[in-house]
């Protein structure tokens, strides 16, 4: 194929080796590359008249711009970025972490006392959101909060994928939904009505980032789909929307967490079906946590 012959010709100018290919879909390409044997990321995206993927070709041009623009919040991701016979590119660097709901999935494997266990998870809860209020202080919100976007990387928040992320001075005109377990019920209404833009509010961004903080507390989604984890999958995008829209949230009780009443009446407000009942920004839910975390 052609795309193969250009890919490789880039390889070569950008003085990469080939280690590995992570996703190859939809005329996005994400290879795993090293540089004098450091680890990189490459993605790539090529031209096309299509409009799906003309929009996969914009957001990859705007998370190398946030990339540059913000390399202090993003955690110097950035490493180069450019086009090449009209296939858009960015290089990234490898993270060097795990995902945090299975760092906290191995801490309640691992530790048998309940006490430290709580004390542990509560951590990552604050570091997870400090992140998302320094980003928010830094006037941005990333648009596409979920698990497996953010990372522990050497004690420090990482977070990844960044073409849905805007200033807060300048909402995403190319926002249309999110990652649909993560996404507030006002979005998911708007996917269900099929609007072409949607407005993404730091209201949305607490939702998002309070499911996440339930997900590494708890192991579950917030969300109750009534299916079975293994089975999610079988669930029609209509059902999903749907589900999301009435957003009936777990309980810590039902799922078996372990109780821990305020942490729960703060992530359920977070949680709030009405973005007016939510905290107003991540900022304001990490100065919660903080005060939560001092009345332990």
């Amino acid at each position: 194929m052609q795309l193969k012959v250009e890919l490789h010709e880039l390889l070569n100018k950008l003085g990469l080796k080939y280690t590995g290919t992570i996703a190859d879909r939809r005329g996005t390409i994400v290879l795993r590359v090293t540089r004098d044997g450091a680890p990189l990321i490459l993605k790539l995206h090529s031209d096309s008249e299509d409009e799906d993927s003309r929009r996969k070709e914009k957001l990859l041009i705007r998370e190398s711009e946030i990339l540059t623009q913000i390399p202090q919040l993003t955690n110097r991701l950035y490493v180069e970025h450019g086009t090449n016979n009209k296939t858009h590119w960015l290089l990234i660097r490898e993270i060097d972490g795990q995902l945090v709901h299975l760092v906290a999935k191995k801490a309640r494997e691992t530790i048998s006392d309940q006490k430290e266990l709580t004390s542990y998870l509560i951590e990552l809860l604050l570091k997870v959101s400090a992140f998302y209020s320094t980003l928010y202080c830094g006037g941005y919100l990333h648009g596409d909060v979920q698990p497996a976007h953010t990372y522990l990387e050497h004690g420090q928040i990482t977070i990844i994928d960044w073409g849905l992320s805007s200033k807060l001075s300048k909402p995403d005109p190319m926002y249309n939904g999110g990652f649909i377990y993560y996404v507030a019920p006002e979005i998911a209404l708007q996917m269900q009505l099929k609007d072409a833009i949607i407005k993404y509010t730091p209201q949305a961004e607490v939702y998002a980032l309070g499911a996440v903080l339930f997900m590494i507390y708890t192991g579950s989604l917030a969300l109750n789909f009534d299916v079975a984890m293994a089975d999610i999958q079988n669930v029609s995008m209509e059902n999903k929307l749907r589900k999301v829209i009435e957003n009936s949230i777990f309980t810590f009780r039902e799922l078996k967490a372990e109780p821990y009443p305020s942490l729960e009446e703060c992530l359920r407000r977070c949680l709030s079906t009405k973005p007016m009942d939510r905290f107003e920004s991540p900022s304001v839910l990490y100065s919660h946590l903080l005060e939560l975390k001092k009345h332990e």
